[in-house]
């Protein structure tokens, strides 16, 4: 007999396992789908999912089902923790089949025949979640039996394996390859995949389920998922549940794709007490009914565990037809009036040594692992597993068996309580002490099992650890867990954590080993608040403030380069470039000491950044160039890891824009095309967001708007898929210079002041001087003479208090072909004044594009004056710098006016 323990929570439910055939009839058709079932506690959500996948697989021999399930204790703060249980059952982790729960002899048979298969597609389509999703060595040993002929693929998985580290991964590339490994298994085998207790998960798993509802269509794929409503009304910590959103856009998307199985207990829940009384021979009259569905309530839990207690008790017996009957007076008022009445009978009847057992299950949570239990309470595990799977499933239906599986590097089995009311009553009734002893001996028995692979379950030490009062070892898997999580790009997950963390450290005496936890965690957590707050967030600066007061404190130590970078960004994209200016050379300056090459290479980027936006190229020219020399792809790996981005192609942006300033505009075209290209190899998309937005750029400054909308094309792709908010910005801003150049001058300006004001939100100023410019320049062509000088005297303002002065020669030139345009009393001497300014700063900066550009609208100006011989003097002075880039408009334009003035 292969139905869950509980399929009397099934009964009556005809009608939602038709609607369930129908849907998964549509998915194997080719059309994808997603199913979601919602009820309160008790309802039979987790049943009826179980009653329809096994009907399922015995009906559809292609069919493969595999099971997520989020944990109440942990699921929130373990990133994509369902998906990642789904990917090992589709990669075979699935040790021996069971019935009542995850794994029936079919289903387990199908997932060991595909594991081959999912393995293979994995390695083609997945491979960052080696390792970060399935663990590497275990699956290629577990393919690797299967598959004697050793083919390309499986060498491939062992070279993965074989590297042992967790890849840092962006969030997009986490979804789109989980996505193409899920559509391409699909393409093989139908999937049937359940999600149970989505109310308790994490937020990049509610992300990860959003985004595949939108990509499965058209893949033999039917998602099925659960939650409790209850629950999701729910606010966290002020917020509402991160489902709720997802909910409103899926219904939005999708329309009514929910089972609703609280309606079935509208009117007292009759219909179900009558199936459920009826799914065994019974001669139990409507009084009885009547009466059964009044103190139930229609809660099909409570309804199926009051008939059970009737039965134990003698209120019904078999008579000799083997019929239930009721006995001549049923004493209702004795009855439980709530469910956590009779779960306590229930466990008030065990032996004092199964409640023990019980106890320290229910401390580990509704999951719970039988040889942590006999550790614990320390008994034989052997005879422990007898008396789980024995009394308190057979007997007492408390807990039933999900399956052996790997914890660690150990095999174990595994149990889950029948009900979650179950094991929360349980460990709810314990006293705080007791309770504090058993999380502490559960969290060793857990460290234990696990020996090396502990950090693998940070999330649970960490809680366990806390509760039994160990300040110091929960802090330590926090920090674990904190920092595994920004390697996910679960960044929300990760802030939870690390500021957990922080807060029990005030706890701990002031030392060095205190001081050096609360120095990790505060960079962790740096990184993860640029990742979602942006680099000129306020609480940024304050992070990484306090860690370089423990790094003084401390003395010289490893951790200040991630400090100091972090420091140096935040005040770098606030535009206030003498700190980083200052920060950078003192990065540099250790990374000298130390002379390793990574640091290098980072503190001569740093200086070569900033130098950019201050106009003092050759210097930049000079540090860029040392980066470039000191670049290794292959040894510089971690560099993303550690700073987000590859250091190769933003130092070959850089150094795009300091040729062009310097006038080699060839030789910066030829950068653009080659950071393009690393970037599109390195299969990295913030990289190649960064490369395709200052490209955008640099185009820009070449004044080739077709090139530029084809990039900001791209870049909004990619950026909106990947949720790259400043670089969005930068990319809107950048489309709307592009329009306007095209004519579109009033849809331009808009979508420059709306890219404008999102960056001025941000606190980000360092191309400000750079965009208000361009903005002006648009308001020129418009006639807004006005506007434009607003623009331009908002920009100097900014070029002035920063010090971000590369495009200064710029502002003034604009300027002062704005006041010719507007005209009147003493407008043309300004306005010659404006345009030597541009010419003394450009030719201080060695800016020899926008040294030509203010020179030819001197020269004009001067024409006008009837100054020809002047006008040429000074303009071929320019011209005949250059010996290059002579097919740009600013070199044609100027050639052209010369042609005039001969």
């Amino acid at each position: 007999d292969e139905r869950p323990a509980s399929i009397e929570l099934c009964v009556g439910r005809e009608t939602e396992l038709a609607r369930l055939d129908n849907h998964l009839e549509e998915a194997w058709s080719g059309r994808g789908g997603l199913v979601l079932i919602s009820g309160e506690a008790g309802t039979g959500k987790t049943t009826l999912m179980a009653n329809f996948w096994q009907r399922a697989l015995k009906g559809n021999p292609a069919l493969v089902v595999a099971v997520g399930t989020c944990r109440d204790v942990t699921g929130a703060g373990d990133p994509y923790l369902p998906f990642r249980e789904l990917l090992r059952l589709l990669t075979g982790e699935v040790e021996k089949p069971l019935a009542a729960g995850k794994a029936t002899v079919i289903q387990a048979e199908r997932l060991w025949r595909f594991a081959p298969q999912a393995a293979e597609v994995l390695v083609e389509r997945a491979p960052d979640l080696i390792d970060a999703f399935v663990a590497g060595k275990e699956l290629a040993e577990r393919v690797g039996a299967a598959t004697p002929l050793r083919p390309d693929w499986l060498l491939r998985l062992e070279n993965l394996a074989a590297g042992g580290t967790l890849r840092t991964l962006d969030q997009g590339r986490i979804f789109e390859q989980y996505t193409s490994f899920l559509t391409t298994l699909a393409s093989r085998r139908p999937l049937l995949l359940i999600l149970d207790d989505l109310h308790w998960a994490d937020i990049s798993s509610i992300g990860l389920l959003f985004h595949l509802s939108r990509q499965i269509e058209g893949s033999r794929i039917l998602i099925l998922g659960a939650y409790r409503p209850e629950e999701v009304a729910q606010p966290k910590k002020g917020e509402p549940h991160p489902l709720v959103g997802v909910l409103s856009e899926l219904q939005r998307r999708f329309g009514d794709i929910w089972i609703d199985l609280d309606r079935s207990r509208q009117g007292g829940g009759r219909e179900f007490v009558d199936a459920l009384v009826d799914s065994e021979p019974n001669r139990l009259g409507e009084a009885f009914r009547e009466e059964l569905a009044r103190l139930a309530g229609g809660h099909p839990l409570f309804t199926s565990e009051l008939l059970r207690e009737m039965q134990e008790r003698g209120d019904l017996k078999l008579d000799d037809d083997g019929r239930w009957v009721a006995a001549p007076s049923v004493n209702w008022e004795t009855l439980p009036p709530r469910v956590e009445g009779v779960i306590e009978r229930r466990v008030g009847r065990l032996n004092p040594q199964l409640r023990r057992a019980l106890a320290a299950a229910s401390v580990e949570g509704e999951q719970f692992t039988a040889e942590v239990v006999a550790q614990t309470i320390g008994v034989d595990k052997q005879a422990l597993v007898q008396q789980l799977s024995g009394e308190l499933e057979k007997q007492h239906r408390l807990v039933k068996e999900t399956g052996i599986q790997t914890l660690g590097s150990r095999r174990v089995s595994r149990y889950r309580f029948r009900h979650n009311l179950f094991q929360k009553y349980i460990c709810d009734h314990l006293g705080q002490a007791e309770r504090a002893y058993l999380h502490r001996d559960v969290a060793h028995a857990l460290e234990r099992l696990c020996g090396d692979r502990a950090g693998e379950l940070a999330v649970s030490l960490a809680r366990h650890f806390r509760e039994s009062g160990n300040t110091q070892k929960a802090v330590e898997y926090l920090l674990q867990a904190g920092t595994r999580s920004n390697r996910l790009s679960a960044y929300l997950e990760a802030i939870v954590h690390l500021n957990e963390a922080l807060v029990l450290l005030q706890e701990v005496p002031n030392t060095t080993d205190r001081a050096q936890q609360e120095l990790a965690a505060q960079i962790a957590l740096g990184n993860a608040l640029i990742a979602t707050k942006g680099y000129s967030a306020t609480e940024v600066v304050q992070t990484f403030t306090r860690a370089r007061e423990l790094c003084r404190e401390l003395g010289e130590t490893d951790q200040l380069y991630p400090v100091l970078d972090g420091l140096y960004r935040f005040h770098l994209t606030r535009a206030e470039m003498p700190r980083s200016l200052d920060l950078g050379e003192q990065f540099l300056r250790l990374a000298q000491r130390r002379r390793n090459s990574s640091l290098l290479l980072s503190g001569h980027r740093k200086l070569g950044t900033t130098y950019t936006f201050m106009g003092s190229f050759t210097l930049a020219k000079k540090h860029l160039a040392r980066t470039l020399e000191l670049y290794d792809r292959e040894q510089h790996r971690d560099y993303v890891r550690l700073y987000g981005q590859d250091p190769a192609v933003t130092c070959l942006c850089y150094m795009a824009f300091v040729d062009w300033h310097l006038g080699y505009p060839d030789r910066a075209r030829k950068r653009s095309l080659e950071v393009l290209n690393l970037a599109r190899e390195l299969s990295h998309p913030l990289s190649l967001a960064v490369a395709l937005c200052f490209s955008a750029q640099l185009y820009q400054r070449l004044q080739e708007p077709l090139m530029v909308q084809a990039l900001v094309e791209q870049a909004a792709e990619l950026t909106d898929k990947h949720g790259f908010a400043m670089w969005s910005m930068v990319a809107t801003i950048m489309k709307g210079w592009s329009m306007g150049a095209h004519g579109l001058l009033e849809e331009g300006i808009a979508e420059m002041r709306a890219g404008l004001n999102a960056i001025r939100a941000i606190k980000s100023f360092l191309a400000h001087p750079y965009f208000l410019a361009l903005l002006a320049g648009l308001h020129k062509e418009a006639g807004r003479i006005e506007d434009g000088l607003g623009d331009l005297g908002e920009a100097l303002a900014t070029a002035n208090s920063t010090e971000v002065r590369f495009w200064e020669p710029e502002l003034y030139r604009l300027k002062g072909e704005l006041l010719l345009l507007q005209g009147g009393s003493g407008k043309e001497s300004a306005a010659e004044a404006c345009y030597q300014q541009a010419v003394k700063i450009s030719r201080r900066q060695m800016n020899r594009p926008l040294e030509l550009r203010a020179t030819v609208s001197l020269s004009r100006l001067l024409q006008a004056k009837g100054e020809g011989g002047r006008s040429r003097r000074i303009l071929a002075e320019t011209y005949d710098w250059f010996s290059e880039g002579f097919d740009t408009p600013d070199l044609i334009q100027a050639r052209e006016l010369l042609k005039d003035l001969e």
